[in-house]
């Protein structure tokens, strides 16, 4: 099965380097994000895709449905590849690097998450893909959860699969 994990397109916390995991808290698509997308769109149109699985968050969603335009497959939420619940929010990503002391890979605050407990999300995200029987599927979500997804499909340790450079619109496709 072909999958592509599409991180979402800039959203409005992007442009302010701050963090939204709240999912109450409507973050939308900014004007540069709608052409990201549609661009990704066109990037993507020699797959057909039987299905699209996108994160709950508005700005997944809203990427998911302008790249399915010219698809026009049915989009499923999913949780499992939401936003990390690491807390901070509303606040800026670099409070987050530098409370974690630099080990964001275990800094944990009481009830949030890790990178290991979205780890195990997205690891069970895919176990459910392996299921299925689609010949290709388009995953639309978050930075974390696209860079674990290409650790856990390529093996790669913590700070390999960090290290990938993943921006918005930017895609990861793999056979599982």
């Amino acid at each position: 099965m072909k999958v592509v994990f599409l991180r979402h397109a800039e959203g409005t916390h992007n442009v302010k380097g701050r963090i939204n995991q709240d999912l109450k808290i409507l973050v939308h698509l900014t004007s540069k994000g709608k052409k990201q997308a549609v661009e990704a769109g066109k990037k993507l149109e020699g797959i057909d895709f039987n299905v699209i699985f996108s994160s709950e968050f508005v700005r997944a969603r809203e990427t998911a449905e302008i790249v399915n335009r010219n698809q026009m497959v049915q989009i499923f939420p999913d949780r499992r590849i939401n936003e990390a619940g690491i807390g901070f929010e509303g606040e800026a990503i670099e409070d987050f690097r530098q409370s974690s002391g630099g080990n964001f890979f275990n800094f944990k605050l009481k009830g949030k998450e890790s990178w290991q407990d979205v780890k195990k999300r997205v690891a069970n995200f895919l176990v459910f893909l392996k299921k299925e029987k689609y010949e290709s599927v388009l995953v639309v979500e978050h930075e974390w959860v696209v860079k674990i997804a290409n650790q856990i499909v390529n093996d790669l340790t913590d700070e390999e699969a960090y290290a990938v450079k993943i921006k918005n619109c930017d895609f990861l496709e793999f056979e599982i």
